[in-house]
């Protein structure tokens, strides 16, 4: 397997929800995959590497970049 970087609004397993309104408001959510950081956060658009990474529906993707632009300075 190749290593290519990714970003976790792009993966079905992100959700801005599961991280509460004031995370998401400032661009965090959670991995359902990863139970080791089970309440962390992790940033929707900084780059990344991960190996469970899966491409979410593009318009499920395209509907959280919508959200995510709409909340940014």
């Amino acid at each position: 397997m190749s290593a290519t970087t990714v970003q976790c609004i792009d993966c079905k397993h992100f959700s801005f929800r599961r991280a509460g309104p004031a995370m998401a408001a400032l661009g965090f959510g959670c991995c359902a995959v990863n139970s080791k950081t089970n309440g962390h956060t992790f940033s929707a658009v900084h780059p990344k590497f991960c190996g469970r990474f899966t491409a979410a529906a593009e318009e499920t993707a395209a509907q959280r970049r919508a959200w995510h632009e709409s909340r940014s300075l």
